[in-house]
Formats: structure tokens, C-alpha cells, sequence
């Protein structure tokens, strides 16, 4: 019985074998270097590292509310901040909620030198922890077993935090500034374009001008052992891709999602979820990007690595 089984399992795969030998290039190699990204993504156990990126993440939230909320509160009035904290939560919108509302924003926009220190400490620290597991993951995903000092590794978790930063504000200042051209050119009449249309384009298009570069350079510099810029530049078209499509997905879905008042109590509580889910997923797909350029660039290399690693261990995880 043992032996038949046996037979039948040889024959099933000599049959797929041959079924893969017949499937055009153009189709079996695009194939395959997904699937050996999934499979390289499990073996090097980013799923961990994904979720570690996650964690800082929700400690991030408190620092970073309040950094904004001191720094947009001189460009932007009160009632305004107000009025938006109230569309993207879902809060009673009673007279004694508003005052509080009111209140907190009103306490956080003025400049004490403590509130300020605290966000600005909180949030290093944070982005310092998010951009150390996701430099932890990258370095897993390229097998190197030597990593940089301790030191050059904080320096470079440190000096990440601002440069992402900065390049965010730039992001939403270009879509800002093209949304604001687009409706005043429509405005005075100088060109037709229908606004709504326009706007969604460049919501979709424009971030990628700089998400791309951003991750270029993240799959170049970041790791401690530099990949060559055809394999960074692989990655980051396939996490550029799949990272703005991701994006505009949840923007879709929170768009069809309805919240009532009866919701209010457990807002905080689902939206702490949602981010974290949400971040977790943002960091696989970074992630992935970093395994697809190493499947579609040096696939057949690490496949037979991964051959001849069978039965030493879980795969090697370069250190921090």
C-alpha cells in the first residue's frame, strides 16, 4: 500500500514537471518568481519583522499627534482642527464633547518647550524602534551574516526617521499644491478639466514621484550588506506598485464604511486596529519588495542556497 502511494506521488510529479516544461516563458518565469518571493518571505520570516514594524508604530501615534497638532495649529485655526478631528472620528458631536475637543486642541497647540520635548522624544524613539525592525527585516531578506556596529546601525535608524519624514510633508505639500492649481486654473477659466477627475489622477500618481525614490534608496543604503541598484530598482517598482495600490484600496473601503454615533465608544479601540493592521501590511509590502527583487535578480542563486541549508536551521538573520 505504502509503495503504491509512493508510485502514484513519483507520477504526479513527474506529470507536473512536464506540464511546467510546456507552459510558455513569458508565463512560468513571471510565475515563478512570485512564488519564490512568497516562498523566500516565509523562510526568512518577515511576517515577525512586519509586525515589530507594527508595534512601534502604535507607539508612535500619541508623539506624533502632538508634534502636529503644535506645529498646524499656527497655519491652521482652531475651529478647523476642531471640525477635522470630528470628520475622521467617529465622536458625539454634543456641545460638551466639542469643548473638550476644543480644549485639548487648544492645549496642544501652545508651544511648551515640555509637550514638545516629550512628542519630539517619543517619536524618535519610536521611529527609531520602526526603522530598526524594518532594517532587522531587510538585512534577513539579503542572508549576509555580518552586519554594521551598533552605533552606525542607531545613527542610520536615527537618521531615517526625519529624511522619511521630510520626504511625507513633501508628498502631501505636491498633492496639496496640484489640487490647489487645479481648482484655481478651473476657477478663472483657463482650462476645462473636469476637477474631480483630475484630483483622484493625482492622488493615485503623484505620491509615487516620491515613494519610488524612497524606496529605491531604502533597498540600496538601508541593508547592511548593499544590494546592486538593478535589484534595489526591481524592488522598488514591484513595493511602489503594490504599496500605492494597497493605499488606494483602504482609502476605497473606509469610503463605503459607515459610522454611526452608535459606534463612538469603541472608535479608539478600532481605529488603534486598523492602523496596526494596516501597518503590518505596509511593512510586508515593503518587505516583499526587498524578496521580489532577490527572486527575480538572484533567484536561481538563493534557490540552490536554500537547497543546500536544508536541515541547519531556519535560515540565517543578519544582525542589527
Amino acid at each position: 500500500m505504502a509503495t503504491r502511494s509512493r508510485a502514484s506521488a513519483l507520477d504526479w510529479r513527474a506529470w507536473l514537471g512536464q506540464a511546467r516544461q510546456q507552459v510558455p516563458w513569458f508565463i512560468s518565469r513571471p510565475v515563478g518568481v512570485v512564488v519564490r518571493t512568497f516562498q523566500f518571505y516565509s523562510a526568512d520570516n518577515c511576517s515577525i519583522y512586519a509586525a515589530a514594524i507594527a508595534y512601534y508604530a502604535i507607539f508612535s501615534l500619541v508623539p506624533l499627534a502632538l508634534l502636529t497638532l503644535s506645529i498646524f495649529g499656527v497655519f491652521v485655526s482652531r475651529e478647523e482642527i476642531v471640525d477635522f478631528v470630528f470628520k475622521q472620528f467617529a465622536l458625539q458631536d454634543t456641545a460638551s464633547v466639542r469643548r473638550d475637543v476644543d480644549r485639548i486642541v487648544g492645549q496642544a497647540g501652545e508651544f511648551s518647550l515640555a509637550g514638545l520635548s516629550f512628542g519630539a522624544i517619543g517619536l524618535f524613539w519610536s521611529g527609531s524602534g520602526i526603522f530598526s525592525a524594518l532594517r532587522r527585516g531587510l538585512n534577513a531578506t539579503t542572508h549576509m551574516p555580518r552586519g554594521r556596529a551598533f552605533w552606525q546601525s542607531k545613527l542610520i535608524d536615527l537618521a531615517l526617521v526625519p529624511s522619511v519624514g521630510l520626504l511625507v510633508v513633501v508628498s502631501i505639500g505636491l498633492t496639496a499644491a496640484s489640487r490647489l492649481a487645479i481648482d484655481r486654473a478651473g476657477d478663472l477659466g483657463v482650462i476645462e478639466i473636469g476637477t474631480g477627475t483630475a484630483t483622484r489622477l493625482l492622488g493615485i500618481f503623484l505620491p509615487t514621484l516620491v515613494s519610488f525614490p524612497t524606496f529605491i534608496l531604502m533597498y540600496r543604503f538601508v541593508p547592511s550588506h548593499r544590494v546592486g541598484w538593478r535589484e534595489a530598482l526591481v524592488s522598488a517598482s514591484f513595493a511602489t506598485i503594490v504599496f500605492e495600490a494597497f493605499k488606494n484600496a483602504i482609502a476605497l473601503i473606509f469610503s463605503f464604511t459607515a459610522f454611526t454615533q452608535d459606534q463612538a465608544i469603541y472608535a479608539s479601540i478600532g481605529t488603534a486596529l486598523v492602523i496596526l493592521f494596516v501597518v503590518f501590511l505596509a511593512g510586508s509590502i515593503i518587505l516583499l519588495g526587498a524578496e521580489f527583487g532577490r527572486a527575480a535578480m538572484r533567484g536561481d542563486e538563493t534557490a540552490t542556497e536554500e537547497g543546500d541549508a536544508v536541515g541547519q536551521g531556519d535560515g540565517v538573520v543578519a544582525p542589527g
